[in-house]
Parts: structure tokens; C-alpha cells; sequence
């Protein structure tokens, strides 16, 4: 016969029966370690999502317990997305402001119930509403969010996507360099699509959509959502706002990862049968600006570089057709940046 002793170090917590690990979980030991204890119940399949949900919480509630560890109980209740896990992380963010709740905390609330798209907008607006900082730090999944439920921004309380005094970069055809259009392999496509999640909400990519894009030495992969590219998808973007696909940037140097580098969104034109496209940045601001001109047999687009700090002059232009990207054109100046050699600083003088 088995035998499990109280110190959970002493045991590994996959191992653990599971009542005995909810409890360990639930009981608020100062003598244990529960990070381990949480990336255990995520992964067993013996424990239902009503009970993770009920133990994730516990540890969210926990003022005693650490503000990073509750960020990491947030975000697994997000990960779960149900009634319940919603109900969890929307009671954290009622009550934050009343208990001056740990920033980081409130943002891993946040943040969790931003990526599911079953969470109530209004719940999410009095709530940035009582903390208006959050909106400044979760800008990005803020406009998301609203986007993906046909709001504006600032409904929910975030600042605005105010498009009117941008202007794009001059791409020099001198200057210029064509990109490269390669295809994706089935793994490129998993790891691009596993990235994407938070920024899709409920929506899943094409995998046929998944481009890659070299530019100089750095690749590039556009994606756009499920359905999207359909004649149904298509008259649905020209009635209301959307968030469509990611492009995502290919990290080799330090590691082999791709993660989201932009958000493809959406809007109705000025004009019927177009398109106005948004390229967000990650910290949610506006980085390329386009539009897109539709017809029953393909979907024409073009897309330009933002002038701002630090951005690359680049044009792109395409189309859609039977569901997949096309590139006619794809420009970047992007090879012009090269590495700087580090300069010798002449000695003070005395």
C-alpha cells in the first residue's frame, strides 16, 4: 500500500491522489510550495474543470498568498473559460478596487477575461472604469476585445484607435528590397496558431491563409482566421469591426519561437465593398494602415508602414483568392538597419 507524507516536496504532485491535492491546494499552508501543486492541477485529467475552477479561484481570493502566484491562478481560470471560471475572475475585478487589489493581480483578471469572448463587455467596462490605469497597461487586449465584439475602444473604457492624424511611410523603390513569400510548414502553422489564441479570442486560423514573409534576415508569417475569407466571412467584416488574423515574427537567435508581432483588424470602409485594415502592435497602438476592395471573385488589398519612431518603410499589396494570400508586391527597407559597431567614448577630460 501506497503511502503519501504531508510535506509536498517529498512527493511529486502528479502523483498525488486528488483530493489530497485540491486540499493541499485549498488549505493555505505557509509551510508549502503551491506553484508546483497549480501546474499539476492543470495537468491532470482526474480532477473536472468545475473542481479546477473552484481551486484556482480559492488561490486567486487569497490575499496572503503571493500577487504573481494569483496572476498565475487568473490566468488558468481564463484558460478554462466557463460560466463558472468566468463568474471567478469577474468577481476578482468587482472587488478589486474596494480591496486595492496588487496591479498585477487586477491585470491577470483582466487580461484573463479579455481573451474569452464570452465575457460581458459591460462587466469588463465598469471595471476598467474603477481602475483607469488598467487601461493605459491592457490597452492591447482591450481594443481587441472591443473589436471582436463590435465596440469601440473607448466603450469599454480604453483609449481610442485615433487614425486620423497618421500617416504612412514613403517606401523608396531605390532604397527598397522585395520580400520573399515562402510557404509554411504544418509545424510552422500549429506553433503560429498556438501563439495566436489570445489574440483571436474564440476565432481559430486557416491554416491554407498562413504566409511567411522573408525580409532580410528577419521572417514574417501572415494568418487570417477561419471563415473569414468566405463570400458569408466577407459581407460580415463590411457590416462591423473585427479582429482577423496575426502576423507573427520568427524568433532564432535566443530561441526557436514564433509569437505575435501584430494584430490584423478590421473595420467598415467609407465606401460599400471596402475594407479599412489596422495592423496593432502589441502595446496596441496602430503600425500599418490599409485597405482592402471587395468583389465576389477576390478581395484586393494594400498595406503601408506608419510613421512613428522607429518604424521600417513598408508596402505591401495583394489578394485573396480561393481562400489564400497572394503577393504582388511586398517592400521593406528593412535591410538598411544593420548592426552597429560600438564606439570607443573618449576619456573625460580634467
Amino acid at each position: 500500500m501506497t503511502t503519501y507524507r504531508d510535506d509536498s516536496t517529498e512527493a511529486d504532485p502528479l502523483s498525488i491522489p486528488a483530493e489530497r491535492l485540491r486540499g493541499m491546494i485549498r488549505a493555505r499552508d505557509a509551510k508549502t510550495d503551491r506553484q508546483p501543486l497549480l501546474a499539476a492541477l492543470r495537468l491532470r485529467s482526474d480532477i473536472t474543470p468545475a473542481e479546477k475552477v473552484v481551486d484556482f479561484a480559492a488561490v486567486l481570493r487569497d490575499r496572503e498568498e503571493s500577487p504573481s502566484l494569483r496572476f498565475t491562478a487568473a490566468a488558468e481560470l481564463g484558460r478554462l473559460s466557463t460560466r463558472e471560471s468566468r463568474a471567478a475572475l469577474a468577481e476578482a475585478l468587482s472587488l478589486a478596487a474596494a480591496r486595492d487589489e496588487p496591479e498585477i493581480v487586477v491585470r491577470g483578471a483582466a487580461c484573463a477575461l479579455l481573451t474569452d469572448d464570452a465575457a460581458d463587455p459591460e462587466e469588463i467596462a465598469a471595471a476598467i472604469a474603477e481602475r483607469p490605469e488598467l487601461a493605459r497597461s491592457l490597452r492591447f487586449p482591450l481594443t481587441l476585445f472591443a473589436l471582436r465584439h463590435d465596440l469601440a475602444p473607448e466603450e469599454l473604457n480604453a483609449p481610442p484607435l485615433d487614425l486620423g492624424s497618421l500617416k504612412g511611410t514613403r517606401v523608396r523603390k531605390e532604397e527598397a528590397r522585395p520580400m520573399a513569400v515562402l510557404p509554411a510548414s504544418p509545424e510552422v502553422v500549429s506553433r503560429i496558431a498556438a501563439g495566436a489564441a489570445p489574440i483571436l479570442g474564440a476565432a481559430e486560423l486557416d491554416p491554407r491563409t498562413v504566409t511567411c514573409l522573408q525580409c532580410g534576415d528577419q521572417q514574417l508569417a501572415v494568418a487570417v482566421t477561419a471563415g473569414t475569407l468566405s463570400e458569408r466571412g466577407l459581407l460580415r467584416l463590411q457590416r462591423r469591426r473585427g479582429v482577423i488574423g496575426v502576423v507573427s515574427v520568427h524568433y532564432h537567435l535566443e530561441s526557436d519561437s514564433w509569437e505575435p508581432k501584430y494584430a490584423l483588424t478590421t473595420r467598415p470602409g467609407a465606401k460599400k465593398g471596402t475594407l479599412e485594415l489596422i495592423l496593432l502592435d502589441t502595446a496596441g497602438t496602430p503600425a500599418f494602415l490599409g485597405e482592402a476592395a471587395v468583389n465576389r471573385s477576390e478581395v484586393r488589398f494594400s498595406l503601408k508602414a506608419l510613421r512613428k519612431p522607429g518604424a521600417i518603410p513598408a508596402r505591401l499589396k495583394g489578394r485573396v483568392r480561393q481562400g489564400r494570400l497572394e503577393f504582388d508586391e511586398a517592400l521593406s527597407e528593412l535591410h538598411k538597419i544593420g548592426r552597429r559597431k560600438p564606439r570607443r567614448l573618449a576619456p573625460p577630460k580634467r
